[in-house]
């Protein structure tokens, strides 16, 4: 499995008005550039998508385990299933049920919810989105509509992320269900420094996570 190296592309995307981008890349000659989230928000058909439905599911696995890998930061750790599998596209699962507030996530926040909401000990459900495109209203919708209360969290900036659109989606159609305002919870509309410091500044954090999860199960 190849060293995977992390860049972050952000100050071009925000002057295009879109969200900073994950990249990874292999180290070997034949590694090509993978962007996340232009795979996370592309449509079937799209040139990105086909490059990747090229890879077999080995390849796209060891992409997965050697971002896990390389995180050190105590949030993003888990295990890979041996062998091939696949994970269905539009399908978001539920990664902690609960009943009191919907924290609707995707990446490095989905583990960060699950972190805030057990040390917490309140009744907070996680959805873990796993695509952008197709988008699960349904389950986005059903969980709103049991608990009353949406905290929806990226790493994304806040203006043109996707946060906002399964806000509208929430605020469409299941208002009358809410039992207080959508919130986010997102990185501010700056370009994401270089610096691991500056980073950790300007991405949100455990206790960011906690005290938006606190405010909102407050109203």
């Amino acid at each position: 499995m190849p060293r995977l190296l992390l860049a972050l592309s952000a100050a071009l995307s925000l002057l295009c008005g879109c969200t900073p981008h994950v990249q990874l890349r292999g180290t070997g000659p034949s590694d090509r550039l993978i962007d996340l989230e232009a795979l996370a928000g592309s449509r079937p058909g799209d040139p990105i998508r086909e490059e990747i439905a090229r890879r077999s599911i080995e390849r796209y696995e060891g992409f997965t385990l050697g971002v896990i890998e390389l995180s050190d930061d105590g949030h993003v750790k888990d295990e890979v299933p041996e062998g091939e599998y696949a994970i269905p596209l539009g399908k978001a699962r539920i990664a902690r049920a609960g009943g009191e507030l919907t924290v609707i996530a995707y990446g490095s926040s989905v583990h960060l919810a699950l972190r805030a909401a057990e040390e917490l000990e309140e009744d907070i459900e996680v959805l873990d989105l796993r695509s952008l495109c197709p988008l699960d209203h349904e389950a986005v919708l059903d969980s709103v509509r049991k608990t009353g209360k949406a905290l929806v969290a990226h790493e994304a900036t806040r203006s043109c992320g996707v946060g906002a659109e399964v806000a509208a989606l929430i605020t469409e159609h299941a208002f009358e269900d809410l039992d207080a305002p959508v919130r986010r919870l997102t990185a501010p509309d700056v370009p994401i420094p270089f610096s691991p410091p500056l980073e950790q500044a300007t991405l949100p954090q455990l206790e960011d996570m906690k005290e938006a999860c606190s405010a909102l199960l407050a109203y």
